[in-house]
C-alpha cells in the first residue's frame, strides 16, 4: 500500500506515469485476489485518467475499485472510490448519479472523507449549475482548509472557487484565486494540476481584454503539457473562449467546434456541451444565426439528456436570441423567457438571467406588450447592480431605454443612454473591460442604432447633432488587439 500512496500522492504531477504503474500493481493484485490493494490501485487508475480526460477509462476503474472494497469489506476504501466516481460521472454529465454516489461515501466515509465529498459536491454543483449552492459550500469549505493548513486541498478548492467567480464577473477575485492555487500546487509537487490552473488563469486574464497576455499564458500551458507527455484536449476549449472574449469570434468559432469534437469523444461530455454553446454564441457574433441557432439547439439537446438543468437553460437562452436575430422568435416565447429568466436566476446564473430579461424586454416592446416590458427591464436593472460585467450593463441600459421610447418617456430613455455611453466611454479609458469583446461591439451597434433613433425624435437641433455624435462613437468601438497601456 505504501507504493500506491506514493503514486496517489503524484497523480496531481504525473498522471500518464502514475496510472501506468497502478495498472500494473492492479493487474497482479487482480490475479492474487488481493481486494484492498486493488481497490485501491483502480482508484489511484480511475483518478489519473479522470485528471487525462479519459472519462469513460476513468468509470471503469473506479467501478472496479468499488466492487473490490465491497468484496474486502473495507467501507473507507469504497467511500474513496465513490468520491472518485462521482468526480468522473459530474464530468461525463452524469448528475443525479454523481450525487448519488456522493451520498454513498458521505454515509460510509470517516469524518476526512466526508470533507472531501463536500468538496466534490460543490465541484457537482458548479457543473450542473446549481451555482448558489457551490458558493455556499465554498464559503464553509476554504476557510476551514486555511485553518487546517491542507494546502493541497485548498488548491483544488480555489482553483474551482475562481471558476465561479469568473462566471459571475467577479474577474479579479477569480485571478487571485487561480495564482494563489496555482502556487500552492507548486508548493506541494502538483506540477500537472498547477499547469491546468495556468491554463484556467489565461482564460481569466482574457476577460480583462489583454487577448496577448492570455495566448501567452495559454502557450506556455500547451508546452508545459507536452513536457509531461500530455495532449490536452479541454485547453482547447479555454482558448476558444479567449478568442471569443477578445472579439475573434471566427476564430472562436473553430476552436470550440474542435473542442467539442474532441472533447466528445473523450466522453467528457459535459465540457463538450459547453464547448457547443461557445460555438453558438460565437456563430451568432459572427451573424451566421441560422448556424448559431443549430448548435445551440444541439447543445440543449446534450445538456437535457445529462440532466444539467441549469446548462440546458443556458443553451435555450442562446437558442432565443438567435430565433430573435432571425426574426422567428413566437408569441409564445414571452411567457417561456419569462420563465427561463426565473430559472436562471435561481441557478445563480446572474450573466444568463439579465441576459434573459433584456430579451424579454425588446421582444415585449416589439409586440406593444409594455406592461410585460416595464417589468422585465426593471427585474435586469435591479439583477445588474450585482454584476460587473459591461456587456450586462450595457444590455440593460439598452434595453430600459428600448422601453421608455417605447413608453413615450425621453427623459429616462435619454438617462439611459447616457449611462450606456458612459460605460462604453470607459473601455477607451481603462486597461480592459471584463466581459467579451465581440459581445461589447455587438451591443454598442445595438445601442448605437437606438441613440439615431432618438436624434430623430428630438426638436433642438444641437441635441439631435449630439445624439449622432455619440452614436457614431460608439460604432467605433471595439477591443484593443493590444492592452492600450503596451508600447
Amino acid at each position: 500500500m505504501e507504493r500506491l500512496a506514493e503514486l496517489a500522492a503524484s497523480i496531481e504531477s504525473d498522471p500518464a506515469e502514475v496510472g501506468r504503474q497502478a495498472r500494473l500493481i492492479a493487474s497482479a493484485a487482480r490475479a492474487a485476489e488481493d481486494w484492498a490493494v486493488l481497490s485501491r490501485s483502480q482508484a489511484v487508475v480511475g483518478r489519473a485518467m479522470r485528471m487525462l480526460g479519459e472519462v469513460d477509462s476513468a468509470q471503469s476503474a473506479l467501478g472496479e475499485a468499488i466492487d473490490a472494497a465491497k468484496k474486502g469489506g473495507d467501507q473507507e476504501l469504497e467511500a474513496d472510490a465513490h468520491i472518485a466516481l462521482s468526480g468522473a460521472l459530474s464530468m461525463a454529465g452524469q448528475w443525479n448519479d454523481a450525487f448519488a454516489h456522493l451520498e454513498v461515501a458521505e454515509r460510509l466515509g470517516s469524518q476526512e472523507l466526508r470533507d472531501s465529498a463536500e468538496l466534490q459536491r460543490a465541484v457537482v454543483s458548479w457543473n450542473v449549475g446549481r451555482i448558489d449552492d457551490a458558493l455556499r459550500l465554498y464559503a464553509g469549505v476554504i476557510p476551514r482548509l486555511r485553518r487546517q493548513s491542507r494546502s493541497l486541498d485548498l488548491a483544488r478548492a480555489l482553483a474551482n472557487h475562481a471558476g465561479i467567480q469568473l462566471s459571475r464577473g467577479q474577474v479579479a477575485d477569480a485571478i487571485g484565486d487561480y495564482e494563489e492555487a496555482e502556487e500552492l500546487f507548486r508548493s506541494v509537487g502538483k506540477e500537472f494540476a498547477a499547469v491546468q490552473v495556468h491554463d484556467n488563469l489565461g482564460c481569466a486574464v482574457s476577460h480583462l481584454g489583454d487577448l496577448p497576455r492570455a495566448l501567452r499564458l495559454f502557450d506556455d500551458a500547451s508546452d508545459r503539457y507536452a513536457e509531461l507527455g500530455h495532449d490536452a484536449s479541454v485547453p482547447l476549449l479555454a482558448r476558444a473562449q479567449a478568442l471569443l472574449l477578445g472579439g475573434l469570434s471566427a476564430d472562436a468559432l473553430t476552436f470550440s467546434q474542435q473542442a467539442a469534437r474532441r472533447l466528445h469523444a473523450e466522453g467528457n461530455r459535459a465540457a463538450a456541451a459547453k464547448a457547443l454553446l461557445a460555438a453558438a454564441e460565437a456563430a451568432r457574433l459572427e451573424g451566421d444565426h441560422t448556424t448559431a441557432l443549430d448548435i445551440a439547439g444541439r447543445a440543449q439537446q446534450w445538456f437535457a439528456l445529462d440532466q444539467s438543468v441549469g446548462w440546458e437553460r443556458a443553451a435555450e437562452l442562446e437558442v432565443m436570441r438567435s430565433r430573435h436575430e432571425l426574426g422567428d422568435l413566437e408569441d409564445s416565447a414571452i411567457d417561456r423567457l419569462e420563465g427561463l429568466a426565473e430559472t436562471l436566476s435561481s441557478a445563480g446564473n446572474v450573466r444568463g438571467e439579465i441576459q434573459a430579461r433584456c430579451l424579454l424586454t425588446i421582444a415585449a416592446c416589439e409586440r406593444g406588450q409594455l406592461d410585460v416590458a416595464g417589468k422585465q427591464a426593471a427585474l435586469a436593472a435591479r439583477a445588474t447592480r450585482g454584476s460587473r460585467l459591461l456587456q450586462t450593463r450595457l444590455a440593460s441600459h439598452h434595453a430600459n431605454a428600448t422601453y421608455r421610447l417605447a413608453a413615450g418617456d425621453r427623459i429616462g430613455a435619454r438617462r439611459d443612454l447616457r449611462r450606456a455611453f458612459d460605460a462604453l466611454e470607459s473601455t477607451r479609458q481603462l486597461r480592459g473591460a471584463a466581459d467579451a469583446g465581440a459581445s461589447i461591439v455587438t451591443q454598442a451597434h445595438a445601442i448605437a442604432g437606438l441613440a439615431i433613433h432618438m436624434a430623430t425624435l428630438e426638436a433642438q437641433p444641437m441635441r439631435a447633432l449630439a445624439w449622432m455624435e455619440r452614436a457614431r462613437a460608439a460604432g467605433r468601438v471595439s477591443r484593443p488587439a493590444l492592452p492600450p497601456t503596451a508600447d
